[in-house]
C-alpha cells in the first residue's frame, strides 16, 4: 500500500471535526488546514484508521 492510499482519521485539534482521509488528503490538510475552521494542523492530529 503506498502513503496515497494509506487511511487515516483525522481530527482537528481546533474545532473537534472527525473524518477519514487518504494520503493525498493528509497532505492537503497538513498544508492548507482544516478545511472547517481552517486552524494549522499538525502532524499529531491524523491516526491510522481502523479499517
Amino acid at each position: 500500500m503506498t502513503d496515497s492510499q494509506q487511511e487515516y482519521e483525522f481530527t482537528c485539534p481546533e474545532c473537534g471535526q472527525r473524518f477519514e482521509v487518504n494520503g493525498g488528503m493528509r497532505d492537503a490538510l497538513l498544508e492548507r488546514g482544516c478545511p472547517v475552521c481552517a486552524a494549522t494542523v499538525p502532524n499529531d492530529a491524523f491516526s491510522a484508521a481502523m479499517t
